[in-house]
């Protein structure tokens, strides 16, 4: 659904960020899904914002505007 949160779960030994231990599971954010490519019969790709985009827009935003 469009708006949802896109992450990817990658299996590999990483630490736990500040602390001595270790996980298997590592989840990472990858950005805001947007909609699909192709025709419905056919296999589709998803579009994705990037995380970095998203930083990017929400920081060229003037809060000052919005009042």
């Amino acid at each position: 659904m469009s708006g949802s949160p896109v992450f990817i779960q990658k299996n590999r030994a990483v630490t736990v960020q500040g602390k001595d231990k270790w996980s298997r599971h590592h989840m990472h954010f990858l950005g805001i899904y947007s909609g699909r490519i192709g025709d419905e019969n056919d296999a589709q790709l998803g579009r994705v914002w990037k995380a970095a985009s998203i930083v990017e827009m929400l920081d060229s935003i003037d809060a000052q505007e919005l009042i």
